[in-house]
């Protein structure tokens, strides 16, 4: 069933769970001035601090918080937060209907045959803050920053920006931030010009590899960007010359504004965010994977590289696809095949390969065992205690799961294997499993400063680097080290 939106509905927001409206930050400031309440008004002070920022489209999408900024913050270090290696950023943010999009510009098409559940938060695109791109950029790896460049930005003032633009004739690009409500509906000028540059950077036959690569919970896009080169720089490490990839890595608002609460934050993050990465998978991603990924796949070796929510959201849009229509245009779902999800303390069920409905659990189903993907590789430690924390869910990335797994019977193929300490795993032979479930607990052991969850992050080491490589190449023997 066709859905559009209608501004009339109630807006659900997620984020008003910790959201400090600003006139109780005035009202705060008539309480006595104790040592606890000292701190307490700093702390809400911060949170409701208002920012001036050199963008002021920020202020109209509603981008401008203390942490939301953080989703874009690339848009201000061409050069200092970038790729060092020839590769493109997408960033996804979200905004009130109200600020991104016009009445009528969602149109919601659920997609069959992918359970209730999938209908149920296909349709919160429409009253929940809604997705859209609001960059894209495209990385040189030279020195300086030479070249980096945005083939799409909403971040501009008078059509300038920071980040310079690739071309300054297109006008799809330049006249995006016209009028910021927009932002929904020029997110499919978007998807075309990425997907004319991709197509163009196929043919070049200048790479090995197309690699598309999403970080999950918690993950600001400087961390996430910091991360995409540590993956590229680990597998390179094995690979050398003979890895040289066509890198898209995906950004996403993954964190609630007003962290002032963190960790405490982290209780109420895991429903909103996990119902936020499947939305996505059903808008931007979904769209980017059936109309640009998918249909270059059979050009090109492809892979997706992906971590806990990460996983989630770009397996839900490679497997279900988008549930956004582009107004009347006929809506696209991809044929091609993507070789391998290779997805790191993947925080989805096991139960969407599967038809089974469990009675007060998701009612989510990758149609086919997804037919999308070849193999999924996902991984599984018993040093990762982010996954373990989620007890309400059984996670693919949960060490639990993975033995309860392995020991079952599958209407799909299943290949359990380990992997030892310095990232080498024997993969089976002459068969091409849908699941390839790898025990790390030998290889995926240690913290990661700045991070939690034990081992959660534990993926930037020479030794994973190695084990991707054998993953990505297991299809071509001759190629693996």
């Amino acid at each position: 069933m066709m859905r559009k939106s209608n501004f009339k509905s109630k807006i659900v927001d997620e984020k008003t769970i910790i959201f400090i409206d600003r006139s109780v930050c005035l009202r705060l400031t008539n309480w006595p001035l104790s040592l606890l309440g000292s701190l307490t008004f700093l702390l809400l002070f911060t949170a409701c601090g208002n920012h001036h920022y050199y963008y002021e489209i920020e202020k109209e999408l509603g981008t401008n918080g203390r942490v939301t900024s953080q989703h874009h913050l690339a848009a201000y270090y061409p050069s200092g937060i970038s790729l060092n290696f020839p590769g493109y950023v997408i960033g996804l943010e979200d905004g009130r209907p109200e600020k991104v999009s016009y009445d009528g510009d969602i149109v919601i098409v659920n997609p069959p045959g992918a359970g209730r559940t999938v209908e149920l938060i296909s349709d919160t695109i429409l009253t929940h803050f809604v997705p859209f791109i609001s960059h894209i950029h495209r990385y040189e790896g030279k020195q300086y920053g030479e070249g980096n460049c945005a083939l799409y930005s909403l971040y501009q003032n008078t059509r300038q920006s920071i980040m310079p633009f690739c071309d300054a004739s297109n006008d799809a690009a330049t006249k995006a931030v016209e009028n910021p409500r927009g932002a929904y509906r020029n997110s499919w000028k978007a998807i075309n010009i990425i997907r004319e540059e991709l197509v163009k950077e196929v043919k070049s036959g200048e790479y090995s590899h197309l690699i598309v690569s999403m970080m999950g919970l918690d993950t600001s896009q400087e961390e996430s960007i910091r991360n995409f080169k540590s993956i590229a720089w680990s597998i390179r490490e094995t690979a050398h010359e003979e890895f040289e990839p066509l890198f898209i890595g995906i950004t996403w608002p993954s964190f609630f504004d007003s962290r002032w609460l963190d960790p405490v934050w982290e209780i109420f993050a895991y429903a909103a965010k996990a119902d936020e990465a499947d939305r996505l998978g059903l808008s931007w991603l979904g769209v980017l994977m059936h109309e640009v990924i998918l249909p270059i796949s059979n050009q090109i070796h492809t892979a997706l590289i992906t971590h806990s929510f990460g996983s989630r959201a770009l397996s839900m849009a490679t497997c279900v696809g988008p549930a956004i229509k582009n107004g009347n245009k006929l809506q696209r779902r991809a044929t091609g095949q993507i070789e391998d999800l290779i997805g790191f303390g993947a925080a989805f069920s096991l139960e969407r390969f599967s038809n089974r409905q469990i009675p007060f659990y998701e009612d989510v189903n990758y149609p086919d065992a997804c037919k999308n993907i070849k193999t999924f590789a996902l991984t599984a430690s018993n040093h990762d205690i982010a996954v373990k924390f989620a007890i309400w869910a059984d996670l693919a990335g949960n060490y639990r799961d993975f033995k309860a797994h392995c020991a079952s019977e599958h209407s799909y193929s299943v290949y359990c294997a380990a992997a030892d300490q310095h990232g080498n795993v024997k993969l089976p032979p002459d068969v091409d499993p849908k699941l390839l479930y790898i025990d790390t607990t030998e290889l995926m052991r240690y913290a990661i400063p700045g991070t939690q969850g034990g081992s959660h992050s534990d993926m930037f080491r020479p030794g994973v680097g190695r084990m991707i490589w054998t993953i990505i190449n297991q299809h071509n023997p001759m190629q693996a080290h």
